[in-house]
């Protein structure tokens, strides 16, 4: 009876709708925030961020420094990862609702749809 439940929820994960509208607006916010004319180093990813912090405790405190500073710092690197992703969304989404906006307003005061 498990193995069944188990088959066909792994079914109703495989059909799970994706987001195409949240897929449309993070490649239109992408194209358009992107700096012109200047290159941007890559960021440090979360495993090279929990290494060296894991390395600076292992050099301070020894192998419970090393684990905690690793943990502190992948806990942190990830949440800013996560508040930048809001910002990111939030600014899309408010750029969206102040051009609907200018449009209500511009019906409401008699001008054609098209």
């Amino acid at each position: 009876m498990v193995s069944a439940s188990a088959a066909v929820l792994a079914l109703a994960v495989l059909c799970w709708p994706i987001r195409p509208g949240m897929t449309r607006l993070r490649g239109v916010v992408a194209a358009d925030a992107r700096p012109r004319g200047r290159t941007r180093l890559p960021r440090p990813t979360t495993f090279v961020v929990a290494f060296a912090f894991g390395s600076v405790g292992w050099a301070l405190v020894g192998a419970g420094g090393a684990a905690a500073g690793a943990l502190a710092a992948a806990t942190a690197w990830r949440r800013l990862a996560a508040r930048r992703a809001l910002h990111r969304t939030l600014t899309a989404v408010n750029g969206l609702t102040e051009a609907l906006r200018s449009v209500v307003a511009e019906l409401r005061a008699g001008a054609h749809p098209a």
